[in-house]
């Protein structure tokens, strides 16, 4: 946080990773991280991704706030819709 005060958060969802890949475009950018078996993407904003110099290999917290989760049951939706099962990374 710039001026180095203590950020707070209403968010409750928070999840440590490690950065397992940034790619950059434009104007935004997908970071993907990378929490025990689960990964993690989220589209920033590239002045984000610059501001806190995210790489590889760094150390972050993700928190998540949504106003909306939905659940497949046993991949029965995604499986029909994507022509089979397949690992589902998790992309807010």
């Amino acid at each position: 946080m710039k001026g180095g005060g203590q950020a707070m958060f209403s968010a409750r969802n928070r999840f440590c990773g490690q950065v397992e890949s940034v790619q950059k475009g434009e104007a935004m950018g997908l970071v993907t991280v990378k929490m025990g078996q689960f990964h993690l993407g989220a589209a920033i904003t590239r002045e984000a991704i610059d501001e806190m110099g995210l790489k590889q290999g760094d150390q972050v917290t993700a928190v998540v706030k949504a106003t909306e989760v939905m659940f497949d049951e046993v991949n029965k939706l995604l499986s029909s819709t994507l022509r089979g099962p397949r690992k589902c990374p998790l992309f807010l």
